[in-house]
């Protein structure tokens, strides 16, 4: 769908300036990164294991974080 003739020369310049920017951009993500990328569906994913809760120290708040949701996903 092309775009609708801009209005004046200030528009005509910054969609000039997003297709060069844009343009590289998309075509290296469509061409390149999609076709290559591997999906699976959530219910697949898989995590590694982390420590379990009483391998933590004390004042490691994001190990105790990560201990209790891997104890909520296994249950």
């Amino acid at each position: 769908m092309p775009e609708a003739p801009a209005r004046n020369p200030l528009d005509s310049f910054l969609n000039a300036v997003q297709a060069t920017i844009d343009g590289p951009v998309t075509w290296f993500r469509e061409k390149i990164v999609e076709p290559n990328r591997q999906t699976y569906p959530w219910y697949h994913q898989k995590f590694r294991r982390v420590p379990s809760i009483d391998q933590c120290y004390t004042d490691d708040a994001v190990c105790i974080f990560e201990a209790n949701q891997q104890f909520k996903r296994d249950k």
